[in-house]
């Protein structure tokens, strides 16, 4: 693709927030630098990292204009800073990028044009490759996320019991900026999803390919990650997701969205209820 057609083409903002990359952020970058698509913004939120972070920042700042490299003068939760870089977005569409993920070359450029040519749709997402330590190369995974010819209610029904994994596709930037974030230890990106259902459909693209890196994580570890905090009460983590729901559903659809999105976390939580004890109360 020329740079002259790239300038033709709508914006598209690239948010990465990071914190202690490490040895993953360069490939990472390098899996956005690579896409066809050319016309894009990087926007890069440094949460006051302190490994090798800034100095890959400086290096590949002098490599691209296109980057936007901000450091957090004091570390804020993490997914503040997912809120954070897409504040700053100027682009038409939006793509969060985790530092330890890559994508296919065509992956923005495809998912793109999956966006514009369907009007219902406010996320574009296609398949799902799981990578580890000695996997890097990935393992596809069968992930029914697409809501398409769903009435308002099905489709939050099915983003409420589904995994998350498709929040890191390409999403129409005015959509997204719609949704309110509240702030929940656990699951944060949960009630995101439940709201933009309430929007618009999920739109599954064959062919694009995206590589999540999976870290197995305690939900202690996960909250000591996210928030810096030394403790974690499964309690208050449900009911601060339930209200996360709540907010963000009706801050898009009203009171009625909104009970109904904390309606949903609730059954998915109760349904999930008798696994958790179970595991809880079984013997060394």
């Amino acid at each position: 693709m020329s740079q002259q057609l790239g300038k033709m083409l709508a914006l598209v903002t690239v948010g990465i927030p990071v914190r202690n990359g490490g040895e993953f952020l360069a490939h990472a970058l390098d899996s956005i630098l690579g896409q066809s698509y050319r016309n894009l913004e990087i926007v890069v939120s440094d949460n006051g990292s302190d490994d090798q972070t800034a100095e890959t920042m400086a290096r590949y700042c002098k490599l691209d204009r296109r980057i936007v490299y901000i450091r957090q003068r004091e570390p804020i939760k993490a997914f503040d800073n997912f809120r954070f870089v897409l504040d700053q977005a100027k682009g038409v569409y939006f793509l969060w990028a985790a530092h330890d993920d890559f994508h296919s070359p065509d992956y923005i450029e495809r998912l793109v044009h999956a966006l514009e040519a369907d009007s219902e749709a406010v996320l574009t997402f296609g398949d799902l490759l799981i990578t580890s330590p000695g996997n890097e190369q990935g393992t596809l995974r069968d992930y029914d996320f697409a809501t398409e010819e769903l009435q308002w209610r099905r489709r939050m029904k099915k983003a409420a019991f589904t995994q998350c994994f498709h929040i890191y596709g390409v999403w129409r930037t005015s959509s997204l900026k719609s949704i309110p974030f509240a702030g929940n230890a656990w699951w944060p990106d949960l009630p995101v999803m439940i709201g933009a259902a309430f929007i618009g459909t999920f739109k599954y693209v064959p062919g694009p390919r995206f590589f999540y890196h999976e870290v197995p994580k305690t939900n202690l570890q996960r909250v000591q990650y996210q928030d810096y905090a030394a403790r974690f009460n499964i309690v208050a983590g449900v009911l601060g997701l339930i209200r996360a729901s709540y907010i963000s559903s009706a801050g898009v659809g009203g009171l009625f969205a909104g009970l109904y999105g904390a309606w949903l976390v609730i059954s998915k939580q109760a349904r999930n209820l008798p696994g958790f004890l179970g595991r809880r109360l079984r013997w060394p």
